[in-house]
């Protein structure tokens, strides 16, 4: 859906250039769960890499380090950090963080496409999403009640990646 929302924009000339998971809603659409909205937009690579791996592609103790590795270091592979994914996804999460941009995926379409061929354990589908928050509903309830804030954020249990 993320890659949907950026072939529209990118038809209407829009490129987005802060993608990140802060940037990307789940809403309810229909009674549909996990619609996905894309707030401002940003690299779809770092944030698969971000949701798959947990942490980001790149840290340091300084914005400066941080920025070095993004101009002089290869992302570490997802496997690398023990993160089970088929051989398939795990070399499109790493061509979209391509050094090169000539070897990532020329559009959210393209990417999309390659996605959808990609095997994957256990698809997301629309039941596995209304299955899960009907599970976390209560908590989510609680913790909206607590919270004085106007967002939060849900912590994903890295086993369930």
């Amino acid at each position: 859906m993320a890659c949907g929302a950026l072939t529209q924009a990118h038809t209407l000339g829009l490129i987005h250039r802060d993608i990140k998971p802060a940037n990307i809603m789940l809403c309810t659409q229909g009674g549909e769960r996990d619609v996905v909205k894309v707030l401002d937009f940003y690299s779809l690579g770092a944030v698969a890499y971000y949701l798959l791996c947990g942490v980001d592609v790149f840290d340091g103790k300084s914005l400066v380090e941080v920025c070095s590795q993004h101009l002089h270091q290869q992302p570490q592979a997802p496997s690398a950090r023990g993160v089970s994914l088929s051989a398939e996804l795990e070399a499109l999460v790493l061509a979209c963080l391509d050094k090169d941009p000539s070897r990532r995926p020329q559009s959210a379409a393209e990417l999309r496409r390659q996605l959808e061929a990609c095997s994957v354990r256990e698809p997301w589908d629309s039941q596995r999403a209304l299955d899960w928050w009907r599970t976390r509903a209560p908590d989510l309830e609680s913790a909206v009640a607590a919270s004085t804030e106007q967002s939060w954020t849900i912590a994903v249990d890295a086993a369930q990646r």
